[in-house]
């Protein structure tokens, strides 16, 4: 119910984004853009999509046995899902997914799926730290301290004696969490741990790319670090509601900082609405196509 509710105020926010900049603003600016630079950005996604799939396939093999089509049939199964649904329950869906197709333990599966959530979390946090540095500089030694303790922290949880973290079982869902992605760390080579982030570092690439042709696309030119940034902070803001999804939340968030750098409101509403549609195209494709037998 909870989860419903979220979703509904989600999608009220967006409406009230487009209704407050005016519909026919944002449909001018989508309307009127570039479509060679829009199917490039469209590339870019897929490509993004076949490079995590890829990176699922690594962190997989040893776990269990999987073809390349069938994980990145279950990627895009589960970037599909976390478009309706939170990040969490998306994940969960993979999970799930690996068991009953692919004969894969639940448990280890979701290790293996909150370590790529870990390589995410963390390309995430990088990129946005620098879009509030570029945004605010006086802030650069706070956010070099954050970043320090986050990346502390993953390292601790990853390799810390887990003894240390005995305080957690307090919180039963973090403390399994935590346990999952620590087994998901240890089942797993250093080279294949250097192999998926090589991947995340491409993924996210294509990410910046993406977004970056969108905007082109539109007319507005804009460094891929800041694209980067910037969507990265939207994710997390997004991530961090509960909100299916990020509906909303993401985007009102992305008005308010791109608008620090110059970009018309409508124009951002107009390119989140073009990313989310491409998205959500291309995982539905990558899906169909490659569940196909």
């Amino acid at each position: 119910m909870l989860k419903t509710i979220l979703a509904i105020l989600g999608a009220l926010v967006f409406a009230a984004l487009i209704w407050h900049y005016g519909p026919a603003a944002v449909w001018n600016a989508a309307s009127q853009a570039n479509a060679l630079l829009l199917a490039t950005a469209l590339a870019c996604l897929l490509l993004l999509t076949l490079v995590k799939g890829l990176r699922l396939h690594a962190l997989l093999q040893h776990t269990g046995t999987i073809k390349k089509r069938e994980a990145l049939a279950v990627f895009s199964f589960g970037q599909l899902t976390n478009q309706g649904i939170t990040t969490a329950l998306g994940e969960v869906a993979k999970g799930a997914l690996l068991k009953r197709i692919h004969g894969f333990s639940f448990s280890k599966s979701m290790g293996v799926i909150l370590l790529e959530r870990g390589y995410d979390f963390l390309f995430t946090v990088f990129f946005a730290a620098i879009a509030l540095a570029a945004l605010r500089p006086d802030s650069l030694p706070f956010l070099g301290a954050a970043l320090a303790i986050v990346f502390f922290g993953v390292a601790a949880a990853a390799f810390a004696p887990s003894k240390w973290f005995t305080f957690l079982k307090r919180w039963t869902k973090v403390y399994e969490s935590a346990a999952k992605f620590r087994q998901g760390i240890k089942s797993l080579s250093p080279k294949t741990l250097a192999y998926a982030l090589a991947l995340s570092a491409i993924a996210w690439l294509f990410e910046g790319l993406g977004n970056q042709l969108i905007f082109s696309a539109l007319g507005i030119q804009l460094p891929l670090l800041t694209v980067l940034g910037i969507t990265s902070a939207g994710l997390i803001v997004g991530f961090a509601t509960a909100i299916p999804g990020g509906i909303g939340s993401r985007e009102a968030t992305m008005v308010l900082l791109y608008s620090a750098v110059g970009v018309a409101a409508p124009v951002v509403i107009a390119q989140a609405l073009l990313y989310r549609i491409g998205v959500t195209g291309v995982s539905l494709a990558a899906y169909v196509a490659a569940g196909k037998k």
